[in-house]
C-alpha cells in the first residue's frame, strides 16, 4: 500500500493515509448551488496476502490466511489468483450479510512462520471493501477547530489521498484499526 506523507495533528497524533485506489466525489445540488454535503464514491482497497501451493507446478491451490475458510484454486497461477479474488469477495459478502467484521489484511511476514504455509509462493489480491462496509451514515462529531482546519487543508492540498473530510476520517480510522490489529495479533 502506498502511503502519502504523514499528517501530524494537535497532540502529536500521526496518520498515514493510503494513496491507492480510485476515488470520486459528487457535490450535492440545491436550488442555491452546490451543497456542502457530499456523496462519497470511494473505493477503499485492501490487499490480502495469499499463499499459493502446487504439487505439480501447473495447478495451484490458494489459501487466504486472513480470512478463515477462504480457499480457491486454478489451473495456473493467474487463474488461481483470479479465483482467489472471487473467493475473497464471496466471503466478505457473507461476513457483511451476517453483520460480522471484515478481517484486516496483515503483512505476509506475519504468516511466513505458520507451518501451514511452508513452501508457499506468496502474492496479493486487492479487493474493494467499500461494498461491505455498509451504508454511509451521517454523524455529528466534535473536533478541535485547529484539527479540523488541518484536515481541510490536507484534503485540499492532497486530493489524491482523500477527496473530502468524510473520506479522510474514514480512511484514517480504518488505517488506525488496521495497525492496532497488527499489534494485537503479531505472527498470525
Amino acid at each position: 500500500m502506498t502511503l502519502g506523507p504523514p499528517l501530524t495533528v494537535l497532540g502529536g497524533l500521526t496518520f498515514d493515509l493510503p494513496l491507492t485506489g480510485a476515488r470520486g466525489l459528487t457535490s450535492g445540488l440545491s436550488p442555491k448551488g452546490p451543497s456542502p454535503f457530499y456523496v462519497i464514491n470511494e473505493v477503499i482497497p485492501m490487499r490480502f496476502p495469499v499463499a499459493l501451493h502446487t504439487d505439480d507446478g501447473k495447478s495451484y491451490g490458494v489459501t487466504v490466511p486472513d480470512i478463515p475458510g477462504c480457499f480457491s484454486a486454478g489451473d495456473n497461477e493467474d487463474e488461481a489468483l483470479d479465483n482467489a479474488k472471487e473467493a475473497i469477495l464471496g466471503h466478505l459478502e457473507v461476513l457483511a450479510e451476517l453483520g460480522n467484521d471484515i478481517p484486516s489484511a496483515r503483512p505476509i511476514a506475519q504468516h511466513r512462520s505458520n507451518a501451514d504455509y511452508e513452501g508457499a509462493v506468496w502474492g496479493f489480491v486487492e479487493v474493494d471493501i467499500t461494498p461491505f462496509l455498509g451504508k454511509a451514515e451521517k454523524i455529528n462529531i466534535t473536533v478541535p477547530s485547529l484539527v479540523l482546519r488541518q484536515i481541510d487543508r490536507y484534503v485540499q492540498d492532497h486530493p489524491e489521498a482523500a477527496r473530502s473530510r468524510s473520506a479522510f476520517l474514514t480512511e484514517a480510522a480504518l488505517e488506525h484499526m488496521r495497525k492496532a490489529h497488527q499489534v494485537e495479533s503479531p505472527g498470525g
